[in-house]
């Protein structure tokens, strides 16, 4: 399918289910120089990443061995070294108690030992020149194992409809999870939507997380993944997905006055619908998180005092040719969570909603918003999950590295 059709389809998907409000007008520092927020690149003691419980937490450096094997060279905007190799699985599972079983697609790709072979294609629509399905895995690049990425695709999406992204993460060392989200894929036009879709997305990606670890060696890796504390990233829809396996608390007086009037998540929620929330749907191995392009209404559901509940430091990326995806009411909103000050907000001029997505915007050359997008969450994901405080990955955090002029960054600072 064209590019142009593929980016028809998507974005009249998002903007059917996410509003196509015009987009608000955000900062625009002209770069990433000057009017960046440095971050703090100490070392800290304390903790800077946890999970919905209190008590969780890692400390920087602490969370996987670092540094990184001397024979492996980084360039963070660049693909990495490795192979990518690619598996996918089906697998049924119970959303919660007394439910029929649900059955999603699980989706693995790893850094691989081969370059060649048989490519796959993403959601039937999407063909991959990079990922080569069941090659040989490559072992870990950091001695406690392999660092892990779980991805929650957009409103009509699929697992791999930010190709870049996990093949771009496997290219460099990480094992990469993304569930199918049943019933919330392109090919899936009923409506409307069940209103259980709205909690069944995040236990889709706790389950597909359990079951790439029950798999054990047969998930044909060359080392342990490290399933203990993991990477979360969500494009969309999957950016309120990510909020709630973050352990964001639900405003149950707002959401259940809603559902009682046919307004809640999905609509006219049931009463086992509100239990989900009300005991809440977060995952404590869940640490750090990346919200790509998610629509800020989302926040709504939680107020304040449920958002204060995330203890994980967060990258929020937007862009201001993202209709109806304002990025200056999100970071706002993300003001309450335990660890603003080390959170990051990556804006970029003319970015539209595929950006950190399919990558298909007409206002942002192709090359760039690629470098965009590989730089910005590899360099978070590097600090935050690996204590990564080499010079390249803080300078690009800080702003010191200019990666594009199209580029703003603010942190909680």
């Amino acid at each position: 399918m064209r590019p142009d059709v593929i980016r028809a389809v998507l974005l009249g998907a998002c903007f059917a289910a996410c509003g196509s409000a015009a987009p608000a007008a955000v900062p625009d520092s002209g770069g990433s120089g000057a009017d960046a927020v440095a971050l703090d690149t100490a070392a800290s003691d304390g903790p800077v990443a946890g999970t919905g419980d209190a008590g969780g937490g890692l400390k920087m450096g602490d969370a996987i061995a670092f540094p990184l094997r001397p024979d492996f060279e980084w360039d963070l905007g660049k693909p990495g070294p490795r192979g990518v190799g690619y598996r996918s699985f089906s697998h049924t599972y119970v959303p919660a108690a007394g439910d029929p079983t649900r059955t999603i697609g699980v989706h693995l790709w790893y850094p691989a030992t081969a370059t060649t072979g048989e490519h796959p294609i993403y959601g039937q629509l999407w063909p991959s020149k990079v990922a080569v399905i069941d090659a040989g895995a490559a072992p870990p690049t950091v001695e406690s194992g392999y660092p892990v990425l779980v991805y929650s695709h957009g409103y009509s999406g699929f697992a791999g409809s930010s190709p870049w992204l996990v093949e771009h993460f496997a290219s460099h060392g990480w094992v990469v999870i993304a569930p199918d989200h049943t019933g919330n894929m392109l090919a899936d036009n009923d409506t409307p939507k069940p209103t259980a879709l709205w909690w069944w997305r995040a236990r889709d990606v706790s389950a597909a997380v359990d079951f790439v670890q029950s798999l054990g060696a047969k998930a044909g890796l060359n080392g342990p993944p490290r399933f203990d504390k993991m990477l979360l990233s969500g494009h969309s829809f999957g950016g309120y997905t990510t909020l709630t396996l973050l352990g964001a608390e639900f405003d149950m007086d707002t959401l259940t006055a809603a559902c009682k009037a046919g307004k809640g998540l999905g609509g006219a929620c049931t009463e086992h619908d509100l239990a989900q929330y009300k005991a809440g749907l977060g995952d404590k191995r869940m640490v750090a998180a990346m919200l790509l392009m998610s629509g800020e209404g989302d926040a709504k559901w939680f107020g304040p005092a449920g958002l204060a509940a995330i203890t994980a430091p967060i990258l929020l990326a937007t862009g201001d040719a993202d209709g109806g995806h304002q990025g200056a009411p999100q970071w706002k909103a993300l003001k309450d969570i335990q660890n603003y000050s080390i959170s990051l907000w990556v804006d970029v001029k003319k970015g539209c909603h595929q950006l950190f997505g399919l990558g298909l915007c007409d206002g942002v050359p192709v090359a760039e918003g690629d470098r965009i997008a590989r730089t910005y969450t590899l360099a978070f994901a590097r600090r935050m999950l690996l204590g990564d405080y080499t010079e390249p990955t803080l300078h690009v955090l800080s702003g010191k590295t200019k990666v594009s002029e199209l580029v703003s960054l603010q942190t909680g600072q």
